[in-house]
């Protein structure tokens, strides 16, 4: 009963999006009908400008990170509950009850999640993400990237099976979330990280 209450309470955590609390209040406007239509740090710093973008990507990786941390003080042998705490909040940020169903992609929440279950491979995974960004300009790449190689490693690392299926089947959802997106990087409608960062510029 504990472990069902938690997870819920995991979710309703996800369900607090700095990037509309924040647009909401510095704007008055929805963050989900202005620009890339997202509720995440990147259209927060098209929206509020890149200082406020980073704000709201820290807090993305804060949110992902504090019920993970939580899970393993609680259950410090039972690395599926991590998993599925950290699953939890970010299915939380993506369809947040609280805001119609349509939060954000949940990446940043999922770097908080890996950083504090699985931390080297969490902070790797964010240089690796980092050097795709720089190194083919969309952030779209990096993130489906990071999504397909979390459970890849959950599975043949030491964590154990109930793990692994919870991070692909996070997976299969955050591919889905983002099929527009990856849609526009094969057309080649996709807008570039050079895009992005003009437009903050102006």
């Amino acid at each position: 009963m504990d472990i069902i209450v938690l997870s819920l309470g995991s979710y309703l955590f996800g369900n607090i999006n700095p990037a509309i609390s924040m647009t909401q209040i510095k704007k008055g406007i929805d963050i989900r009908t202005v620009g890339r239509q997202n509720a995440g740090a990147t259209n927060a710093a098209l929206t509020l400008g890149f200082k406020f973008g980073l704000l709201i990507a820290l807090l993305d990786i804060l949110k992902g990170a504090l019920p993970v941390l939580m899970a393993r003080l609680l259950y410090p042998d039972n690395d599926a509950i991590w998993f599925l705490f950290g699953v939890m909040v970010m299915l939380g940020h993506m369809f947040p009850v609280f805001h119609q169903f349509k939060g954000g992609k949940g990446i940043a929440s999922l770097i908080g999640v890996l950083v504090t279950a699985a931390p080297l491979f969490g902070s790797t995974l964010l240089l690796v993400s980092i050097g795709l960004l720089l190194t083919t300009k969309y952030i779209t790449i990096s993130s489906v990237t990071a999504v397909i190689v979390t459970p890849v490693y959950v599975f043949i690392s030491p964590y154990s099976n109930n793990a692994g299926w919870l991070m692909l089947g996070f997976m299969g959802i955050s591919l889905f979330k983002q099929r527009k997106n990856i849609a526009d990087i094969w057309h080649g409608r996709e807008v570039s990280l050079r895009q992005i960062l003009k437009k903050i510029e102006k």
